[in-house]
């Protein structure tokens, strides 16, 4: 319980994310074509990239792999405050995002972005957490809502697209 009297439920955690992604589609991003996919952080300075400004890194990007660490700051044709946004925009081959993988799931299961730099990614930890109003006595449709929030998020997460059900 916080000091405002505000609970919080962590509805989702997450992991070291796969990041950065790029949109894939038959007609690569010029600057692909130009400088080839990206190998390591550095060759990250040859392509264009998406800022989201809202981060608590940017500008930079923070990268680990296997102990490893490096610091990117990426320059491209779009910086924005939304991570929706930015998302859009690498799907529509603008540049290579670092984006979390709850938010670029769908994207990569249907092959719209693809893993660039395997094995790089941010921070270890973090998560999604839904803040709750004080008292133990939840509204029913509040807790509901939560649990669907939670289950949604962990859904974009997994590496295998969902099975729909029959009928």
């Amino acid at each position: 319980m916080s000091p405002s009297g505000l609970a919080f439920r962590a509805t989702a955690h997450s992991r070291r994310a796969r990041l950065p992604h790029i949109a894939t589609s038959w007609l690569l991003p010029p600057d692909i074509s130009r400088h080839g996919k990206p190998r390591k952080p550095a060759d990250l300075a040859n392509h264009a990239c998406l800022g989201f400004s809202a981060h608590a890194d940017w500008p930079d990007w923070r990268m680990m792999k296997d102990g490893k660490r490096r610091t990117v700051r990426p320059t491209g044709p779009l910086t924005a405050d939304n991570s929706e946004v930015v998302l859009m925009a690498a799907i529509a081959g603008a540049g290579i995002t670092f984006t979390p993988d709850w938010l670029a799931g769908p994207a990569l299961r249907t092959g719209k972005l693809v893993e660039v730099l395997p094995g790089w990614g941010g921070r270890a930890e973090g998560g999604v957490y839904a803040i709750l109003p004080p008292g133990r006595l939840i509204p029913m449709k509040t807790r509901l809502f939560v649990d669907q929030i939670a289950t949604s998020i962990k859904a974009g997460w997994r590496s295998q697209p969902r099975k729909r059900d029959a009928g």
